[in-house]
Formats: C-alpha cells, sequence, structure tokens
C-alpha cells in the first residue's frame, strides 16, 4: 500500500510537471490566408509573413499553427533557452510551397534591454538557425527560423521577414482594436468617420470573426489591406472606421477564412 501511495505521488508530480512546462500560446489570434498576416487583438501587434504561408488545416501538412508546437519546434525552442517560464508563442508553421523551412514566432519576456543584434545566424547540430529580434513594448518578438542546411536557400526568408515586420511594428497605428495603414490621406481629402452597422447574421457576439477594410483601386480592381479587427461579445453592433474619401470593400470573416459577409463602400470628399 505505501509503495502504492509513492506511486500516484510520483505520477501526480510528473503530471503537474508536464503541464507546468508546456509552452502556451498567446490567445485572441488570428491568420488572415488572403494577406498572409497574422495578428493578435491581445497584443495589438501585426505580423506580415511572406505568400507561401496559409492557415494550417488536416488537408495539409504545412502552414500557420495557432495552438500547438510539433516536437522539432519544442527542441529548437529549448536548446535556444526559450522555456515556457520565460516565453510564449504566437504562431509556429511552415511555407505551403516550396521552398520549406520552419518559422516559429515567440513573444520573449527577457530582462535585458540592451542593443540586439536583428538576425543573428548559427549552425547547431548540423541544423541552420537564423533568428530574428524586434523590440516590442519592453519585450522582444524572436523569429525563428530552422531548418536542415540547404545550398539553394539558406536561411530562407529570415532577413527580409525581420526587416519588413521591424518597420511594420514601429510605424504601424493601432487605435481601438484596429491598424491603419494610411497615415493621412494627402491630396484625397479629409478623413472621415463612417459608422459601420456589422450585419446581425454574422453572430460575432457567439463565434468570434475578423472585420477587414480594403482600400480598391478602380483602375485595375486592385486592393489593399487598410484596417481590420477582430470582433467578439465585446463589440458594438456599429464600427466607427476613420476613412479617408475613395472606395473600399469592407469584409468579415470568421476565424477559419471563411467569408461571411462583404460590400462596398464610397467615401465622398465633401
Amino acid at each position: 500500500m505505501h509503495k502504492l501511495k509513492n506511486c500516484i505521488v510520483i505520477v501526480i508530480s510528473m503530471l503537474a510537471y508536464s503541464s507546468c512546462t508546456r509552452y502556451s500560446f498567446m490567445p485572441k489570434s488570428a491568420y488572415l490566408n488572403d494577406n498572409s498576416l497574422y495578428f493578435n487583438d491581445s497584443l495589438k501587434l501585426a505580423i506580415q509573413l511572406p505568400g507561401d504561408f496559409i492557415l494550417y488545416s488536416p488537408k495539409n501538412k504545412n502552414g500557420i499553427r495557432l495552438k500547438r508546437l510539433c516536437k522539432e519546434d519544442r527542441n529548437i525552442l529549448k536548446v535556444l533557452g526559450l522555456t515556457p517560464n520565460n516565453s510564449t508563442i504566437l504562431f509556429a508553421g511552415a511555407p505551403d510551397v516550396p521552398p520549406f523551412y520552419n518559422l516559429i514566432c515567440v513573444m520573449h519576456y527577457a530582462g535585458d534591454n540592451s542593443i540586439v543584434q536583428p538576425v543573428s545566424k548559427q549552425k547547431i547540430d548540423g541544423i541552420d538557425i537564423g533568428i530574428g529580434t524586434i523590440r516590442y513594448n519592453g519585450k522582444f518578438i524572436k523569429l525563428i527560423y530552422y531548418n536542415k542546411p540547404d545550398k539553394e536557400c539558406p536561411y530562407c526568408d529570415i532577413d527580409s521577414i525581420t526587416m519588413t515586420n521591424s518597420k511594420l511594428i514601429n510605424t504601424q497605428m493601432i487605435k481601438g482594436c484596429y491598424y491603419n495603414d494610411l497615415g493621412n490621406c494627402g491630396s484625397a481629402g479629409s478623413a472621415k468617420y463612417y459608422s459601420y452597422k456589422v450585419p446581425v447574421t454574422v453572430n460575432w457576439k457567439k463565434n468570434r470573426s475578423i472585420l477587414e477594410v480594403y482600400t480598391v483601386d478602380e483602375a485595375d480592381s486592385s486592393k489593399k489591406l487598410y484596417s481590420y479587427r477582430l470582433l467578439d461579445k465585446q463589440t458594438d453592433d456599429s464600427v466607427a472606421l476613420k476613412l479617408c474619401p475613395g472606395n473600399y470593400l469592407i469584409k468579415v470573416r470568421n476565424l477559419k477564412n471563411k467569408t461571411l459577409f462583404d460590400n462596398r463602400v464610397i467615401i465622398k470628399n465633401n
């Protein structure tokens, strides 16, 4: 009986240890396939990825994962000293088309505020590892590339991903859960507030959705992401959008990238 109690204590201790050391993912994350854009509503943070990344699904082995690490991810994080105690995962995954490599994005709660190298590269146990580091609100965002040596594409994309997001994170203006890509309206006129009533059929109060606003160029029918926000039970029925004069496409989709509603809006300069 005494041995049985000891075994039970050991098992409980192991379960408690494993739960305490499990990496946690940042809540309120989403990934927009159309824009190759990860964003997190709790951090008010956006991260732009190359167009060959899509949201993970059971149908494809690759893609952006928002809730799960693979064994290799955990091994790399451990080697780099990024533990569940000092880090939270934003996303992990691989491109859906060649060249294939692995990418992990981590929020690192480091106490050292010294100047860091934007991108560092090293080889550990035959694995190429590139680390892009971006300072954000007293913490560090680490973009971790790893792959077996690839002569055709060594450290593929890690430099461009880091530089693109370093600029994006330092210049983006996020107010009231919005990311606005336009600093001012220029010659188009003055920005105006437009009250957009979210269709009740979307049912965002029960199932979180994403509201996206695109500027539309009528000349070539192209569109560019301008603003977005997460819709949840705390969102009002009407959303105030600050828009410059021009043509816009407003889209609502769920977190599985299915479009639920879209319509066009024209803001006139008068």
